[in-house]
C-alpha cells in the first residue's frame, strides 16, 4: 500500500476523533472553562468570552454550538473565523494566546473550537470602539465584568498559581 493511499484515512481518523471530542465536550455543557455560540455575529461578546478564561483558569469556545446543546455548526467558517481575528486583534490588550481548531461535523458544516490557555500577560482588557478599557472573569459558566479590585487580583494570579479566586471572596453576582 502507498503512502498517498494511506493519508484519507488518517484524515478521516482524525477528523472523527475531533468530532467525537466535540460531541463529549458539548454533553458537559457550558461552565467555568467552557461557553457556546451560535454565530460570530456580535464579535464583542465573542472577545469578552476569550479574555475572561486568559484572566481565569483558560477555556473552550465553540463557534457552531447552541446553548441547548445542539450542534448545528456554521456554513461559512472561514468569514466566522476572520471576523473573531479582527476583533481580536482590535479590541483585545494585550494579544491574546489561542489555538483554532476547525471541526467538520457534516459536508457543509463546521464548529470552530477556540482555546485558550491561562495567560502569563493577564490582565487581558477589552478596548472596543473607543470605551473605557474593560477586563472581564469568568465565574461559573458566565464571563462577568472585572471590579478594579479584581483586575488586581488578577495581575498578581499570574505570579502565584496558588491564589483561588472566589465568587463569595471578591463580588456578589
Amino acid at each position: 500500500m502507498n503512502r498517498i493511499a494511506m493519508k484519507p484515512s488518517v484524515v478521516a481518523t482524525a477528523e472523527a476523533l475531533a468530532l467525537r471530542e466535540l460531541r463529549k465536550l458539548v454533553t458537559e455543557g457550558e461552565g467555568l472553562q467552557l461557553e457556546f455560540k451560535r454565530k460570530a455575529t456580535y464579535p464583542e461578546k465573542i472577545v469578552r468570552e476569550l479574555i475572561a478564561f486568559a484572566n481565569t483558569e483558560g477555556g473552550t469556545l465553540l463557534i457552531g454550538v447552541d446553548d441547548d446543546k445542539s450542534i448545528p455548526g456554521i456554513k461559512y467558517p472561514d468569514e466566522e473565523s476572520h471576523v473573531v481575528k479582527e476583533a481580536l486583534h482590535h479590541s483585545c490588550k494585550p494579544a491574546l494566546a489561542y489555538h483554532e481548531t476547525l471541526i467538520s461535523i457534516s459536508e457543509n458544516r463546521y464548529v470552530i473550537r477556540i482555546d485558550v490557555p491561562p495567560s502569563p500577560k493577564r490582565p487581558h482588557y477589552l478596548t472596543w470602539e473607543r470605551s473605557e478599557r474593560t477586563t472581564f472573569v469568568r465565574v461559573f459558566d458566565k464571563s462577568i465584568k472585572a471590579s478594579k479590585e479584581m483586575e488586581e487580583i488578577v495581575r498578581r494570579s499570574k505570579k502565584n498559581t496558588n491564589l483561588a479566586i472566589t465568587k463569595s471572596s471578591c463580588w456578589s453576582i
